[in-house]
């Protein structure tokens, strides 16, 4: 029975033995479990940053595309206008983390004659419509009358300001004098021959 009891107390130890190294495994097993979670967690969450910070960079990328497109096609239908009479668009400008803005309707010229006519501004709505799209289209600088001495009021040179406002909007004088030149030829020509 000794031998029994030895060989128990044996086996008993032996066991003991195994589940201590065994649960010694384990809880290491864990460890290294739980440290390779929180590693990818951490890198999972590094990466999602990283993924969000690009979607954010496309988003503006496409909202820039999106209003260089506003852009380009104000400009183009712009610049194929002949009647002085005929509305003209707004070209809008990009904000960053806004997007598109358009420039205030009531101080926007709706032809290009009311905005030729602001060349010699008659009424406060016009000093004021002037006013406002020099600084909407951050022509003010370039605009500025530089006959003032210091200390003044800074104030636009009208004939500068429209010549300026006239390219950023993509008009062409030009199309609109052959047009009128067109009209008055036309008109001192008299009806055809056929309608008097």
């Amino acid at each position: 029975m000794s031998s029994d009891v030895t060989t128990k107390a044996f086996v008993k130890s032996e066991i003991a033995s195994a589940s201590a190294s065994l649960g010694a495994e384990i809880a290491s097993v864990k460890s290294d479990l739980r440290a390779e979670i929180a590693s990818f967690k951490a890198e999972t969450m590094a990466e999602f940053r990283d993924v969000k910070a690009t979607l954010l960079e496309i988003q503006v990328t496409l909202s820039e595309m999106q209003v260089t497109m506003r852009q380009i096609d104000a400009r183009a239908r712009n610049s194929r206008l002949k009647k002085p009479t005929a509305r003209i668009r707004a070209v809008p400008i990009f904000i960053q983390g806004h997007g598109a803005k358009d420039p205030d309707p009531s101080f926007f010229p709706k032809y290009a004659d009311q905005l030729y006519n602001l060349r010699k501004p008659q009424t406060a709505h016009d000093y004021q419509m002037l006013a406002d799209l020099s600084e909407f289209y951050d022509i003010w600088d370039e605009a500025a009358d530089t006959s003032q001495s210091g200390g003044e009021e800074v104030k636009i040179d009208p004939e500068h300001a429209v010549e300026l406002l006239e390219g950023v909007l993509g008009l062409e004088e030009d199309r609109f004098l052959a047009f009128r030149a067109k009209a008055q030829q036309l008109a001192d020509q008299g009806p055809p021959a056929g309608e008097k």
